[in-house]
């Protein structure tokens, strides 16, 4: 299976903000009642993030290392074409570059290619780090745009983690009570997103969150990690 450079995501601003499970419902009216519109279906999205034996991409994270990368598989719904991604962040921006991996028969067939020594010594070669599978995150993504099309948007909910070791798809994992809400926007719009914030009165507080973060958290709790 080769691995393939697919695109590259040029620099952007990601805010994110956390509400409840079960309310959702206050983001989206949120963005209705100011135009943004559905661009896609909710889709299922399903990530296997990488990381060392000493987590350095975890603990990167928690120290607030400016320069710092995120490695993972990534695919949606039960359909395992399968990216990889780097997503690469310096201080608030951030740019991911994507490679195609390929397309899987099964869930079995995806374990194989992550797990075979050769594929992990590539993706460790592009991720400047000696790394393996860690974890699987999933959760439902909905996708708005703004009506001048500078701004996106997605809200997660369903979300769910699990330990590499004990992977099944057809049963639930650990479930954080949260929603993810995110707005994505190119960096040169930063001052046009914030007037759009102040003028139309945005409710929810900005924080920082990482999905991979708050799954090691909560499964290292467990003891499953």
């Amino acid at each position: 299976m080769n691995i393939k450079k697919f695109k590259l995501i040029e620099n952007r601003y990601e805010r994110k903000y956390i509400l409840g499970s079960g309310e959702n419902w206050k983001f989206q009216n949120y963005l209705l009642n100011n135009g943004f519109q559905r661009t896609f279906e909710p889709r299922l999205v399903n990530s296997i993030y990488y990381d060392s034996d000493e987590k350095i991409f975890f603990n990167e994270n928690i120290n607030g290392i400016s320069e710092r990368i995120k490695t993972r598989l990534r695919w949606y719904n039960n359909d395992f074409k399968v990216k990889l991604e780097l997503k690469k962040k310096s201080n608030a921006v951030s740019w991911k570059h994507i490679y195609s991996v390929g397309s899987f028969e099964s869930f079995a067939k995806l374990k194989k290619f992550y797990n075979k020594n050769e594929n992990l010594k590539k993706i460790s070669y592009l991720s400047g780090l000696l790394i393996k599978p860690t974890l699987l995150v999933r959760y439902v993504r909905e996708y708005w745009e703004s009506p001048c099309k500078n701004f996106r948007a997605t809200s997660d909910s369903n979300i769910e983690y699990k330990s590499i070791k004990s992977i099944n798809l057809s049963t639930k994992g650990l479930e954080p009570d949260i929603n993810v809400l995110e707005f994505k926007y190119l960096s040169q719009k930063d001052n046009d997103f914030r007037m759009m914030i102040n003028e139309k009165n945005f409710p929810f507080r900005m924080t920082k969150h990482s999905k991979y973060v708050s799954a090691v958290i909560h499964l290292n709790n467990l003891g499953v990690i």
